[in-house]
C-alpha cells in the first residue's frame, strides 16, 4: 500500500473535521427543536404569556408570536389630538428576508471551512509547509 502524502493527510483530516463540525450544528439543531416541542406540549399558552413576550428582543422575534415592535406604540398610551402637528419620523417597513440560493450558501461553506482557525487546523497547514524527509 503507498504511503499517503502529508497534503492527502491533511485534507482527510481537514474532512474529518468538517463533518465533525456538521454533526454537531445537526445534534445543536435536534436539540433545540426538542427542547421546543417539550415546551409546548407542557407549557402551551406561554408564548401568549406577557413574561415571554417580553423576553423577545429583536422585532423580528416579536413578529413572529404577534407581539408589537418596539417602535409601535403601546395600546395604554393616548391617542394624539387631531389638531396636533406631528412631527414624528417615518419609520422604513422592516426588511423582507429571501432565501439565498443554494450555490451561494454552499461556496460560503467552503470558504468558512478553508477559513478555519482552530489549533489543528493552523498545525495542519503548517505542517504542510515543512519539507518532508524522504526515505
Amino acid at each position: 500500500m503507498a504511503k499517503k502524502t502529508a497534503a492527502q493527510r491533511l485534507a482527510e483530516l481537514e474532512l474529518l473535521q468538517a463533518q465533525l463540525k456538521q454533526q454537531q450544528k445537526q445534534e445543536d439543531r435536534r436539540k433545540a427543536y426538542k427542547l421546543g416541542e417539550y415546551v409546548r406540549e407542557h407549557m402551551p399558552d406561554l408564548e401568549k404569556s406577557p413574561e415571554f413576550l417580553s423576553w423577545l428582543k429583536t422585532d423580528i422575534d416579536r413578529s413572529l408570536f404577534g407581539a408589537p415592535s418596539s417602535d409601535e406604540p403601546k395600546k395604554a398610551e393616548p391617542q394624539p389630538k387631531a389638531t396636533a402637528i406631528q412631527n414624528k419620523p417615518t419609520v422604513a417597513p422592516a426588511a423582507t428576508t429571501t432565501k439565498v440560493p443554494e450555490s451561494i450558501m454552499n461556496r460560503f461553506k467552503q470558504v468558512d471551512e478553508k477559513n478555519d482557525a482552530s489549533p489543528d487546523s493552523i498545525r495542519a497547514r503548517l505542517s504542510n509547509l515543512r519539507p518532508t524527509k524522504s526515505a
